[in-house]
């Protein structure tokens, strides 16, 4: 799993992360799971382009990863906006 450290490690995009979790269904298939906290600011589109990225370079790393979940720790929203009402 050191390799998935190296590879959160030089995403940009990715602020910090725990340790991946792996659980091996059988010897040619692994599930990698893992929670990620995305830097603020980032729009849904920019945080599925990082993790898509991110399964990619798992992919490639170790052709052995066949599911991987990333659950985005924290996504920033931006407030409901607020409406007065003078009546």
């Amino acid at each position: 799993m050191d390799q998935i450290v190296l590879i959160l490690e030089q995403e940009p995009r990715v602020a910090r992360f725990r340790r991946p979790l792996s659980l091996y269904f059988g010897p040619n298939e692994v599930l990698v799971n893992q929670d990620v906290h995305f830097v603020d600011d980032l729009s849904s589109d920019e945080i599925e382009l990082a993790i898509e990225g991110i399964e990619a370079r798992v992919r490639e790393a170790l052709p052995i990863v066949n599911r991987i979940f990333i659950e985005a720790d924290r996504i920033r929203r931006r407030p409901a906006p607020t409406h007065l009402c003078t009546q």
